[in-house]
C-alpha cells in the first residue's frame, strides 16, 4: 500500500491504527454506503410495484409456468445436497440447455457460468450455478410478478416452492400453441407435448436425485428447451396472453404510466429522462409519484457525488495510495463538487420532504435531516462521514473511513482515482426500463 502525506496533515504515529488492509468480507458493507437505496426502492415500489429493476426477459414468466405445471408435484423433495428444490433443478436444465445451444440472448441469469461447466465438460450443479438461487435464478427474480399476474402462488414447503396458480394453465395453452407442443397443458396422450412434459418432469427428477443436470448431453430435450423458451423470442399468442394478465392483475397507476410509455418510444431514453417527459402530462396520482422519485433521486445524487468526492480527497491518484484530510482545511472557495454541493444539498432536501408522500417523510426525515442546514463545506464533510458511519454501524459494518483527530482517511479498498462530477441522471433504478422492456416485448 503505498501512502502519501497530504499538504495539511500527516499520519504521524497514528499510521498503525489504519484497517485498510482488512478484507472486503470483514464486512465492508459495499451497498448503498449513504443509506440511500431504501427510500427510493420505496418510491420505485409505489410506481411500479411486482416488477423489479433484474427483470429484463419477461419470457421468464412463461418457463416459470411451463416448469410449475410440469413439475410442481415435486415440491417438498430436495436434492442430494438437502437444499436444491425442483426450481432451481429445472434452471439447471434450462440455463445449460441455452448454454449448449448457443444461445446468447442478455438477460440470462448464471448462463456464464453454464457455458464454462461445458466448455470444461462438467454439468450444471448447485457449486457451479448461481449463489443464492433461489433469490437470483429466475424464479426468484420473477416471482413478485409472476405472483401477480396469478402465474404461481407461494407453496406449501416455502419461498423457493411454487404452486399453480389460476391463470398458469391459460399462459401454458398460449406458449404450446406458438411453438407446436400442444398436448403439454392438458397432458394428452400420444401428443408431442406430453411426451416433452413427462421427459422433462423425469429429467428435474433425475436431476435432484444426482445433485447436477441430469440430461443426456447430446438430448433433444435441450434443443426443445432452447428453442421453445428461448427469452428473447415470444411467440404472439404468448405475448397477447402476457399482456392480458397484465391489463387485468396490475394496478391502475402502473396501467397509467404503461398507457403513456406504450403512446411514444422510450427505448433510448434513461429512466430519468422519461420521468422528465411524462410528469407533466401524467394523472394527478402518478404525477405525485414522478415529482417524488425526482426531487428524491436528486438529492441523493447530490449527496451521493459528495460522499464520493470524500473518498476521492483521500486518495493518492499518482501513487494508487492514500493520504489524510483535514476537515477544517477544506475550502468554501475553491470550486469543486463540495462547494457546488454545499449550496444545493439544503434545498434538495427541503424539496424532496415536500415531495414526497407522507408514507415516506417521517422516514426521510429521520434518516436525513442533518442535511437541512449546511453551514460550510466542512460541516457538510463533517455531516457527511457521519451518516455514512452510522449508516454502516447499523448494518454491523466498517466505515470506508478512518479518523484521525481533527483529519479523515479513506480506507484502501475505497480509493477513488478518477474526480467525480455532479451529473445527470439517478443513483437507484426506479423499474421503468424493465416495465418499458416488458410492454415491448409483449406488444
Amino acid at each position: 500500500m503505498a501512502i502519501t502525506n497530504a499538504s495539511t496533515a500527516t499520519f504521524g504515529l497514528t499510521l498503525p491504527s489504519l484497517t485498510a488492509y482488512d478484507p472486503p468480507e470483514a464486512g465492508e458493507g459495499t451497498l448503498d454506503p449513504m443509506g440511500l437505496g431504501v427510500i427510493s426502492e420505496r418510491l420505485a415500489n409505489d410506481l411500479v410495484p411486482d416488477f423489479r429493476a433484474r427483470m429484463s426477459q419477461f419470457r421468464f414468466l412463461t418457463a416459470m409456468a411451463v416448469s410449475t405445471l410440469a413439475c410442481g408435484d415435486l415440491s417438498g423433495i430436495t436434492s442430494s445436497d438437502d437444499r436444491t428444490s425442483w426450481p432451481v433443478a429445472f434452471e439447471w436444465i434450462l440455463i445449460e440447455a441455452f448454454a449448449r445451444q448457443n444461445i446468447s440472448d442478455p438477460g440470462i441469469p448464471g448462463v456464464r457460468k453454464a457455458r464454462n461447466c461445458v466448455l470444461r465438460s462438467e454439468r450444471l450443479a448447485a457449486k457451479s450455478y448461481l449463489k443464492g438461487p433461489t433469490v437470483f435464478g429466475f424464479h426468484g427474480v420473477y416471482k413478485p410478478l409472476a405472483s401477480r399476474l396469478g402465474i404461481v402462488e407461494s407453496g406449501d414447503y416455502g419461498p423457493s416452492d411454487f404452486d399453480l396458480g389460476p391463470t398458469c394453465i391459460a399462459l401454458v395453452e398460449a406458449w404450446e400453441k406458438d411453438c407446436g407442443l400442444t398436448g403439454f397443458s392438458d397432458d394428452r396422450r400420444g401428443t408431442e407435448g406430453q411426451r416433452v412434459r413427462h421427459q422433462l418432469r423425469n429429467s428435474v427428477t433425475d436431476s435432484l436425485r444426482s445433485g447436477r443436470c441430469a440430461v443426456k448431453t447430446h438430448s433433444a430435450l435441450f434443443a426443445t428447451l432452447a428453442t421453445s423458451l428461448r427469452p428473447a423470442v415470444i411467440g404472439k399468442s404468448e405475448a397477447a396472453e402476457l399482456r392480458r394478465l397484465f391489463e387485468l392483475h396490475v394496478n391502475p397507476q402502473t396501467i397509467a404510466l404503461a398507457e403513456l410509455l406504450d403512446a411514444d418510444d422510450y427505448s433510448s431514453k434513461s429512466e430519468s429522462e422519461v420521468v422528465a417527459s411524462l410528469r407533466h402530462s401524467a394523472p394527478p396520482e402518478l404525477q405525485s409519484s414522478l415529482i417524488a422519485i425526482e426531487a428524491y433521486e436528486t438529492f441523493a445524487k447530490t449527496l451521493d457525488a459528495v460522499f464520493a468526492y470524500l473518498r476521492f480527497l483521500c486518495t493518492a491518484t499518482d501513487t494508487g495510495g492514500i493520504h489524510a484530510v483535514e476537515i477544517d482545511s477544506l475550502s468554501d472557495t475553491v470550486e469543486n463538487v463540495l462547494t457546488t454541493a454545499c449550496q444545493l444539498v439544503p434545498d434538495q432536501y427541503d424539496g424532496a420532504k415536500q415531495a414526497l408522500p407522507p408514507a415516506h417523510v417521517f422516514e426521510f426525515e429521520g434518516a436525513f435531516a442533518s442535511f437541512g442546514e449546511v453551514a460550510s463545506v466542512a460541516d457538510l464533510a463533517e455531516k457527511c462521514l457521519s451518516h455514512h458511519a452510522n449508516v454502516q454501524s447499523r448494518k454491523g459494518c466498517q466505515s470506508w473511513f478512518e479518523h484521525l483527530d481533527e483529519r479523515f482517511v479513506v480506507r484502501l479498498p475505497h480509493v477513488l482515482n478518477e474526480e467525480p462530477r455532479l451529473g445527470t441522471g439517478y443513483v437507484h433504478p426506479i423499474r421503468i426500463r424493465p416495465l418499458t422492456n416488458f410492454l415491448a416485448q409483449t406488444k
